[in-house]
């Protein structure tokens, strides 16, 4: 014989649901009059909010949220919300009993009548404090990078697009090349290149060697915004998205023209020398 499915009453099936409702812990679901004050309260919300039902019912839900925005009569403003498009959705600090906050995510829907008239409201609250303090840690870790990064002086840290087209461009680029910011984004990188590298192709080399190799490397004479030359050793490296594909590239640049300028004099140096031993050589 096949299974039997057990047929429940109107009224049970209405009792069950109730029960499913009150015994969920990872919400916070609360039925609220169309004034806003609380008439049913489940097991999530006093695991989330610490309230007791006996503490809490007859209460305006105003009581969960922070002054600032009782200030900003934000909970008058979620509860019209809902009565005129049907639900309002918000993210934001909440408090406890204890005066501890957590952070929540609140759907308010509102509850109609067989008229289509507004009799109450659901809140469904879900505490997401630890997703938070994630995300916030994430961002300012981030924020810190993009700081490091947009004020390191000695190299020239630049963004490009798969296309080599500047999209950010930092301190160091703007002391080494003398652009500033809103000079330089949006045009192509080979501007610092000089007329024979640009005629010989060589900013697509290097752009076509990183797409392959995952980095390029070289060294060579560069152009600053006065006309001025270089001598810069440049890292093109390739930004890959998800999907593996190449979606940028990051260009360093670090100005050793002095560097190089001594390198040239220790050779000129040593050649005079070469040539004076050898011219005494051949005296003797």
């Amino acid at each position: 014989m096949g299974e039997q499915r057990m047929s429940l009453s109107g009224f049970e099936e209405g009792a069950l649901y109730r029960k499913m409702i009150e015994e969920i812990q990872d919400y916070a679901i609360i039925l609220l009059d169309r004034e806003g004050y609380i008439r049913n309260w489940n097991k999530g919300a006093q695991k989330i909010k610490l309230y007791k039902e006996a503490e809490i019912l007859g209460k305006h839900f105003s009581i969960f949220y922070l002054q600032s925005d009782l200030d900003n009569n934000v909970p008058l403003k979620m509860i019209t919300e809902a009565t005129e498009s049907g639900r309002a959705a918000q993210e934001g600090w909440r408090q406890r009993k204890d005066g501890t906050k957590f952070w929540g995510s609140i759907t308010i829907t509102a509850l109609h009548g067989d008229n289509g008239d507004v009799i109450g409201f659901c809140k469904v609250t879900r505490d997401l404090t630890d997703k938070k303090i994630v995300e916030d840690s994430l961002r300012m870790s981030e924020e810190r990078y993009h700081k490091m990064v947009a004020e390191v002086q000695d190299y020239a840290i630049i963004l490009l697009s798969a296309d080599g087209i500047i999209e950010n461009w930092n301190a160091g680029a703007e002391k080494i090349k003398g652009y500033s910011a809103n000079e330089v984004l949006g045009r192509k990188f080979e501007l610092f290149y000089t007329p024979e590298d640009r005629a010989g192709g060589l900013p697509a080399k290097l752009l076509r060697q990183a797409k392959e190799a995952g980095k390029a490397n070289h060294e060579g004479w560069r152009v600053r915004k006065d006309g001025s030359k270089f001598w810069g050793t440049i890292v093109i490296t390739a930004l890959h998205g998800k999907d593996g594909q190449v979606i940028g590239f990051s260009k360093v640049t670090r100005d050793l023209t002095h560097q190089k300028m001594a390198d040239e004099k220790l050779a000129a140096y040593t050649q005079e020398l070469e040539m004076q031993n050898s011219e005494l050589e051949q005296f003797a």
